[in-house]
């Protein structure tokens, strides 16, 4: 049986930032690895994906020279890299791996942030969260841009001390991962107001062992490397509460060296395993969907940042309602919407059955999955993973 929980989950699941775009081109993946770390021929890399398997394209000596593989993010078509320094924020083409220059910021990097840029995570309306790195005790900042270069907020309180994996927000809130110590080191995740101020903290469900957050729809992912994956409902500007709990499957051991070693979208999973060399791939209920397999060179290869997000080009505020039901093993997706006549989509069920649709002069597509099992199912339009909608076949 399927809790009540679990269907809610899957109702609504939204983008975040393997930095993974769902395109008319197809899916493209964008991870970073740092080669031979700490060996003689080490080089900070960002490795391009179009399916499970090896990568189709690696950035390397030009990569070094204005990206670190803890610090990507991909917002629309735009591939976010920076430095460990202060040298700012840089972009690439997200499908080609061009490098294109420099973002403009209306306020340095260095008056906001104490130390070196340790990740950059993403809110759901696109902006960046620029995450600096721990030292002992001190109180450290997390800078919010927009992709435009515009300084918007810093976050920051004596609790925010080592930023754990990459900071993630919504229209509501702000949350970040932090290692602090107030008398003995824990780790628990920091919720804040858009505007900077703190709402409070939790999650001692994850025994003092956070690694990494995440948003995908109502529901905020908080990794505990050492067993799992644990899920909060979000509420508001209220402190999430607890749903359940996703162990990690046998093979699969994130390694707590590694930073932004979550990503939830689409109704999936992604995790970064450094022992292996691999992203992986899970669905809802931690099971193996496949694997990202990162090119690496001797010696010992860290696995850095990813993120997922839409790049398609498509306008999906256009998008006004998807309906699902479900009847005698068949579940009828419904589209409405401002689109163009022509438009072509991709309805997916579960992540897995793709059917491309397209869409009339009323601005409607239909598609039809048949021989569905019993259960709670999701259907989603692959060009915009945030647009979801849950469904019940009995």
């Amino acid at each position: 049986m399927i809790g009540r929980g679990r269907i809610a989950e899957w109702a609504a699941m939204g983008t975040v930032s393997l930095a993974m775009a769902y395109t008319a081109r197809g899916q493209i993946v964008w991870g970073g690895v740092w080669q031979d770390a700490f060996g003689g021929n080490d080089a900070q890399t960002a490795q391009q994906f179009h399916d499970f398997g090896p990568p189709t394209q690696v950035i390397g000596n030009g990569f070094d020279d204005f990206g670190f593989s803890r610090n990507l993010a991909v917002v629309d078509t735009t591939l976010f890299g920076a430095t460990i320094f202060f040298h700012g924020i840089h972009q690439w083409d997200a499908f080609t791996g061009d490098e294109f220059g420099p973002l403009e910021l209306d306020s340095p990097l260095g008056d906001h942030i104490e130390s070196y840029v340790l990740g950059i995570g993403t809110t759901t309306s696109g902006d960046l969260l620029i995450a600096t790195a721990g030292q002992g005790t001190e109180q450290r900042t997390v800078a919010r841009y927009t992709t435009g270069g515009h300084w918007v907020q810093d976050y920051s309180v004596r609790e925010l001390q080592h930023n754990q994996g990459t900071p993630t927000g919504n229209e509501d809130a702000v949350f970040i991962a932090s290692r602090y110590n107030p008398g003995a080191w824990t780790e628990k995740i920091l919720m804040f107001r858009p505007d900077g101020t703190l709402i409070g903290i939790f999650g001692d469900e994850l025994g003092g062992d956070v690694g990494d957050v995440e948003i995908m729809g109502n529901f905020l992912y908080a990794m505990n490397y050492t067993d799992g994956i644990y899920v909060y409902e979000l509420a508001g500007q209220q402190i999430p509460s607890f749903s359940r709990f996703i162990p990690f499957p046998d093979g699969v051991n994130p390694d707590a060296f590694a930073l932004d070693a979550l990503v939830a979208a689409g109704g999936a999973l992604y995790v970064g395993d450094t022992p292996d060399a691999n992203w992986y791939k899970l669905d809802l209920s931690g099971n193996v969907l496949g694997a990202y397999e990162a090119e690496y060179v001797g010696g010992f290869n860290f696995m850095g940042s990813f993120a997922v997000v839409t790049a398609s080009g498509l306008d999906c505020d256009a998008i006004r309602k998807l309906a699902a039901k479900c009847k005698r093993g068949a579940v009828k997706a419904k589209v409405k919407s401002r689109l163009e006549q022509g438009t072509t989509l991709t309805l997916s069920l579960d992540g897995k059955a793709r059917i491309p649709v397209v869409v009339n002069a009323k601005g409607k597509a239909n598609a039809r999955f048949t021989n569905v099992e019993p259960g709670g199912h999701q259907v989603c339009i692959d060009e915009c993973p945030e647009v979801c909608v849950n469904v019940s076949c009995r």
